[in-house]
């Protein structure tokens, strides 16, 4: 009796540590979550837009030599894997569904309409990815989210830029003509004889 005591108290005793380390790797999965910073920078391209992205990111912007491209930009994490790219340049497709038809390889899961500032927009979900589109007077963007195994973070930087994109003015730094008549102007618009 005594021996099947001690083994029933054993018994006792793992399952209890068992599902201690059950918790303990509960905890730390729900610890493991990221999240990206509240916190928000603003990107103004040269391009004529601009948009927010969490601050605890890193922008990458390619300088291209095409000059079909007017902007490419790469968003990274150094603690989650994955990125989120923003590409705009000029295209020949009249319509974002031709444009998918020839671009997108992957049958899309679902696609749905969006708008990316005013301009109407179309979101195509792969299984890995998901791409918004708009074509407008022969110029494409495209925001792209890879998120490798970290969707529910990269979904929200997406919604995130999605929400904020706008189009600024692009700043210039000097006027490329001046008025007749041989003046010429300063950025401060005062004449000078």
């Amino acid at each position: 009796i005594a021996i099947f005591g001690l083994g029933f108290f054993l018994l006792q005793q793992r399952n209890s540590v068992s599902k201690l380390d059950q918790e303990q790797k509960q905890e730390v999965s729900v610890e493991k979550e990221k999240i990206p910073s509240k916190t928000t920078k603003t990107h103004k391209d040269e391009a004529g837009f601009q948009f927010n992205y969490p601050d605890d990111l890193t922008l990458n912007k390619k300088e291209s030599t095409n000059s079909a491209v007017y902007a490419d930009i790469k968003l990274i994490s150094q603690q989650v894997e994955g990125s989120i790219a923003f590409r705009v340049e000029d295209t020949k497709e009249k319509t974002i569904d031709a444009w998918v038809k020839k671009n997108i390889s992957a049958s899309p899961s679902a696609t749905k309409e969006v708008t990316l500032a005013s301009l109407s927009a179309k979101e195509i979900i792969t299984d890995n990815n998901i791409v918004t589109i708009v074509i407008d007077q022969g110029i494409l963007f495209k925001l792209e989210s890879m998120p490798g195994k970290e969707k529910e973070y990269w979904q929200k930087v997406y919604d995130i830029i999605l929400s904020s994109f706008s189009f600024a003015a692009p700043q210039s730094a000097s006027s490329s003509s001046g008025p007749s008549g041989g003046e010429d102007i300063t950025l401060e618009e005062e004449v000078i004889e």
